[in-house]
């Protein structure tokens, strides 16, 4: 498994105008997206549910969980 940095644009379907260009550290084997609450926050972007992760540097992580496609 490696890991690449990648520069990418978010925003919420609420609000698109608002557009945050963040840099992300990926990794190549990765399913999830994880962004600081922070800023899904100031993107108006809602929680809907708690999911526990495991991460492999980090530990037991206890998130919310936000998911809109």
């Amino acid at each position: 498994m490696g890991f690449v940095r990648i520069k990418a644009r978010v925003w919420s379907l609420d609000r698109p105008s608002d557009v945050r260009e963040i840099e992300l550290l990926a990794a190549t084997g990765s399913v999830y997206a994880v962004l600081p609450s922070g800023l899904l926050r100031k993107l108006g972007v809602n929680p809907i549910g708690v999911r526990r992760f495991r991460l492999l540097m980090v530990g037991l992580l206890r998130g919310r969980w936000c998911c809109r496609y």
